[in-house]
């Protein structure tokens, strides 16, 4: 006797559909938690949907410089109108969509609403995985082709003061240009404890405002995040016995996620952030503008004639922006 399907594929496309929105949220946050960097870098999330054609936010653009030093009790102070806040704004929203195509053939196959559900989540995860690839590469571009404005505009190591982020001119706009270092050298004698300078705590500090405030976050590609992991090992000198077994560890096991850190930052790496590359950041001044009609959002898709095919397309609508900039920075150029 043949065996046939415990629910009818009609029965199941519906199933397959409310499963998808049910975990929609769960697919999100297993997203950007398998991410670091982007997680840590995109911790804040706003709304917004362009439908003014532009999305505008104010940037600091300066201190006051009407400020002064009295001299007695009858010298004057002046009054005009300041210019501490430019206007940025953007035009378009990157749109991230990964399809996936389900056949009701494939769901009479499997049969009993579990095993379907098991199947819905392996097309989630596939998805997720795919969505994570996108957005993790992003982070680091430059925002070519409609994609997200990453870290390669957002704090470039080429033709700084003249670059245009956001429709502010770097020309024109001192307090818009990121600090930048290229060409950092040997990691051996130009890193951390290095034999001859220490660029990358000089690239720390000079990211701080007046000595305090220093970034939060560094992020780095494998390669230098390996040269500072090997500089731990110089630290059993200046490190209690009980400490000096745990330098490194939650790097490299399985809180690979919480980073290392360097002085008072978290120090995260990626494997899509451009070779021999670091970035000194301080989160606060990042956001994630999510558009929230897409966000993580299934969209089911009729394949007309194809009648025993359909899809579902997950989606995400976002794109960047920074409030300032110039105490944000990048060194490239590093090797061993």
């Amino acid at each position: 006797m043949p065996t046939y399907p415990s629910i009818p594929a009609q029965a199941a496309d519906q199933i397959y559909a409310s499963t998808m929105q049910e975990y929609s949220p769960k697919v999100k946050s297993q997203t950007f938690d398998k991410m670091p960097a982007a997680a840590a870098l995109w911790k804040n999330k706003g709304t917004g949907t362009l439908g003014n054609g532009r999305h505008e936010w104010r940037v600091e653009a300066g201190l006051n410089d009407n400020a002064k030093v009295l001299t007695s009790d009858a010298d004057t102070v002046t009054f005009s109108q300041q210019s501490n806040l430019t206007l940025a704004w953007y035009d378009y929203m990157a749109f991230l969509a990964v399809p996936v195509q389900k056949s009701m053939l494939r769901d009479s196959q499997n049969s009993g609403e579990a095993q379907l559900i098991s199947l819905v989540k392996t097309d989630m995860r596939i998805a997720s995985k795919t969505m994570k690839r996108m957005i993790s590469s992003q982070t680091f571009g430059d925002g070519s082709g409609k994609t997200i404005v990453g870290l390669q505009a957002l704090l470039p190591s080429t033709g700084v003061g003249t670059n245009t982020l956001f429709n502010i001119a770097e020309a024109n706009a001192s307090f818009w240009k990121n600090y930048f270092l290229t060409n950092a050298g040997s990691f051996t004698t130009q890193g951390y404890r290095g034999s001859a300078d220490d660029k990358l705590t000089r690239g720390y500090l000079t990211c701080s405002d007046s000595g305090s405030e220093t970034p939060n976050l560094v992020i780095s590609d494998r390669t230098v995040f390996e040269y500072q992991m090997r500089t731990q090992g110089q630290l059993v000198r200046i490190t209690k016995d009980g400490d000096f077994g745990k330098i490194g560890t939650s790097s490299i096991s399985g809180n690979a996620g919480d980073g290392m850190p360097f002085y008072d930052a978290k120090w995260v790496w990626d494997n899509e952030c451009p070779a021999g590359t670091v970035y000194f950041v301080h989160t606060d001044d990042f956001e994630l503008v999510e558009d929230p009609n897409f966000n993580f959002k299934w969209i089911p898709v009729n394949l007309g004639l194809q009648f025993l095919l359909s899809g579902m397309v997950l989606t995400y609508r976002v794109q960047s922006k920074i409030d300032r900039r110039n105490w944000n920075g990048v060194q490239t150029g590093w090797t061993a």
